[in-house]
């Protein structure tokens, strides 16, 4: 787990305002529930990197999911793809399943951080803070694999 932070300084801006956002959530969320004062600010810091994790592979799929359904909507009035940009959206191309393929490749290299349950899990993310900082504050400050 990184902790220098160089990672984060790397994101575009619209995605580091966003994963600051998250960590103020997470913070909010873990004093609300009492948990925060057992947690380590590395404990913390893996649940921040956690809700980030499950919220980009969430944004990544859904924009594959409206990227198809776009597509399919205008095929079936007969138009054949759309650009945007220098894109070409069409069929199954790749800029229609980039999001896909994005997603699944941040589950790759996460697979060894955090349990696939919470990647792929439909709970809301306050109950998996909850779960998350419950699991890490009574299980010796590390979060198993499920």
């Amino acid at each position: 787990m990184p902790n220098d932070g160089e990672w984060i300084r790397e994101l575009p801006r619209s995605i580091r305002m966003r994963f600051d956002s998250l960590g103020k959530y997470v913070r909010v969320i873990l004093e609300e529930a009492g948990l925060r004062d057992r947690l380590t600010r590395q404990d913390i810091e893996r649940i921040h990197i956690a809700i980030f994790v499950r919220v980009l592979d969430e944004f990544l799929r859904d924009g594959t999911a409206a990227a198809v359904a776009a597509v399919d909507t205008l095929s079936d009035l007969g138009v054949q793809g759309f650009t945007v940009g220098r894109e070409r959206f069409a069929g199954r191309n790749d800029a229609v399943m980039r999001g896909e393929r994005l997603a699944n490749g941040l589950r790759s290299v996460t697979g060894d951080l955090f349990p696939r349950d919470l990647i792929e899990s439909e709970s809301g993310l306050k109950h998996l803070i909850i779960k998350l900082g419950k699991d890490l504050a009574s299980r010796g400050r590390r979060m198993d694999r499920a």
